[in-house]
């Protein structure tokens, strides 16, 4: 028995469903591997020709880190560091910085430095008042505390954000 796999398409406002065999649906999925990585690597080249006029611009470093977030770890990470670097004083970057580097962290199954740049993003937008983000990276946090099994620790932080998305109006 030979075994397919579905694929919803959308074209021209008809939707279709095409059953592939496993060999062609791997390499469907290559090619729109590639076509997107290429995609990725040719706006982090042009992000980069801009960095390269505008030294040190926060937008664009934390664009270049947000593009090789999927593709490129360490390239992340590198650029998350030198936004925070670049952020001092500035408790949005820093907090957005903290938040990305957070995120790569994750990718790199590094929690518990996760954890630690999280919580110094959640302090720096608590500073600002910023109680939506505080609600999110809270609820982040409840995330990678369940990620590391620590139930413990999970549950006050997704209280703490569900506070905030369900309290009376």
């Amino acid at each position: 028995m030979t075994m397919f796999y579905d694929v919803n398409l959308t074209l021209l406002r008809e939707k279709a469903v095409i059953k592939f065999p496993p060999a062609i649906y791997m390499i469907l999925a290559l090619t729109v591997s590639f076509a997107v990585h290429g995609q990725q690597s040719s706006t982090i080249d042009s992000l980069k020709s801009e960095l390269r006029k505008h030294p040190g611009d926060p937008e664009l470093i934390y664009m270049i880190a947000r593009q090789y977030q999927t593709i490129n770890t360490d390239s992340a990470a590198d650029y998350s560091r030198l936004l925070l670097a670049r952020s001092a004083g500035d408790v949005q970057n820093t907090a957005r910085a903290c938040q990305l580097l957070s995120n790569v962290l994750l990718l790199k199954n590094d929690l518990d430095s996760a954890v630690f740049f999280l919580k110094k993003g959640i302090a720096a937008i608590k500073q600002k008042g910023l109680e939506y983000e505080t609600a999110l990276y809270t609820q982040a946090l409840g995330q990678l505390y369940l990620n590391k099994g620590d139930i413990k620790k999970a549950v006050p932080e997704f209280n703490t954000g569900l506070d905030y998305f369900f309290k009376p109006s």
